[in-house]
């Protein structure tokens, strides 16, 4: 799968604000974490989304998503998210940005964070 394709389809699965989620990379109906490729999860948060579509437990850590494009499309998010938090003036952690813009903001600056990734992914601008 291409990286932008990774990327589109990941925001499409969060898109409707019901179907992401903070703290843990999916959860099922009761609300309990559960792993992004289990078939019962129903909401992802945006690594989660990420990995679901890579069908990979967790894309940062997995060798699946070296070969299907996850860990290139997790490097437009990083970047991506790096930019909400330089561009906002906020106080970042530390932690994973991507993570970190997921837990700590809100739906919209997710989805802003996808669109932006998109953008870098279209421009091949890997920033390495």
């Amino acid at each position: 799968m291409k990286i932008l394709e990774i990327l589109e389809k990941s925001k499409n699965l969060i898109l409707d604000k019901k179907n992401w989620t903070r703290i843990t990379f999916a959860r099922d109906k009761d609300n309990r974490s559960v792993s992004p490729v289990n078939p019962e999860a129903v909401c992802f948060c945006a690594l989660g989304a990420l990995s679901k579509i890579c069908d990979c437990k967790n894309v940062i850590e997995s060798n699946e998503s070296i070969s299907c494009g996850g860990r290139e499309a997790y490097y437009y998010l990083c970047m991506a998210a790096n930019k909400i938090v330089v561009e906002g003036g906020r106080k970042f952690d530390g932690s994973n940005p991507v993570s970190w813009v997921n837990d700590v903001l809100h739906h919209q600056d997710v989805l802003d964070m996808y669109d932006s990734a998109i953008e870098l992914a279209k421009k091949g601008d890997i920033g390495y």
